[in-house]
């Protein structure tokens, strides 16, 4: 984590990476896949893990949703 808040996140073995904030008990999440920027709004829940939804910019319409489980 950097001083301001900011964490560095990786995921899928390094292939994504990003940065991220943690607002109340959402992740903020902006990262690049395919030459795209990609934007994602995560739900913190209470185990740790993460659901929400992502969108690519570049990409009109092109959006989906991830769940990622604490290890």
């Amino acid at each position: 984590m950097d001083k301001n808040g900011a964490l560095e996140l990786k995921w899928d073995g390094g292939r994504y990476v990003g940065i991220g904030q943690v607002v109340g008990d959402k992740l903020v999440v902006a990262s690049s896949a395919e030459g795209r920027t990609v934007i994602g709004i995560m739900d913190i829940k209470g185990d740790g893990s993460l659901e929400g939804k992502y969108w690519r910019r570049t990409d009109p319409g092109t959006g989906g949703t991830e769940v990622w489980k604490k290890k």
